[in-house]
């Protein structure tokens, strides 16, 4: 059986101008909130920061989805840029949180960078921290 746990939805990281109001509209970005795998992983996951933008990779809209089927946990990200030079470092952190979540999955992780990165993946809050 597939599960999406979470998928950074394109409707939630639509522009706006971020204000209250539009942050509590937002879609949850969770599949199926109720299920607390995917908020511990979600939770997880937004403790990694980008060390060069200071924002966290789910703020950003770096993590685009992650899936389990059978005893695997799929996840994949883009970066900023595919020359970032965090790149693998980041991919690292990301695979140890989710290996922490969900220790008796096999986690693999992803860098795509089709399509790419844009700023309108970020959290209105986060493109505010940025200037965007």
């Amino acid at each position: 059986m597939i599960s999406k746990l979470m998928a950074m939805l394109r409707g939630a990281a639509a522009p706006s101008d971020g204000t209250p109001e539009e942050e509590a509209a937002r879609p949850p970005l969770t599949a199926n909130p109720e299920e607390s795998g995917e908020q511990a992983l979600l939770d997880a996951l937004g403790q990694i920061e980008d060390p060069e933008l200071g924002v966290d990779i789910i703020s950003l809209g770096l993590v685009r989805v992650a899936v389990v089927q059978g005893d695997t946990l799929s996840i994949e990200m883009t970066l900023t840029s595919p020359a970032c030079p965090v790149g693998p470092w980041l991919k690292e952190q990301v695979a140890e949180a989710a290996q922490g979540v969900f220790p008796e999955h096999k986690v693999i992780v992803t860098i795509v960078h089709e399509p790419p990165w844009s700023p309108k993946e970020m959290s209105p809050a986060a493109r505010r921290e940025l200037g965007y």
